[in-house]
């Protein structure tokens, strides 16, 4: 699978924005307001870049987190495998 991108564009109002998509193309995550120049909207890109690599996940919800590092739901999925060996 293809890495993931971000996409700026021009917005009807003339800001830019950016969209971050997967690697089949789906959006997951944008910029949530426009900027008033290309170079604003892409230190916005590089800031998002710079924390998301390392950023701690707080659950408000009350569910236990995921061990770091792996997605939840993958442990179940894992252990009826297991099972059936």
């Amino acid at each position: 699978m293809a890495n993931g991108k971000f996409v700026i564009s021009k917005d009807a109002a003339g800001e830019f924005r950016w969209l971050l998509r997967e690697g089949a193309g789906k959006p997951i995550a944008d910029s949530a307001g426009g900027f008033n120049t290309h170079a604003d909207c892409l230190k916005n890109v590089h800031l998002v870049i710079q924390n998301a690599k390392n950023a701690a996940v707080e659950d408000t919800t009350g569910h236990a987190p995921a061990p770091k590092g792996k997605p939840a739901g993958k442990k179940k999925a894992a252990q009826k495998k297991a099972k059936k060996k």
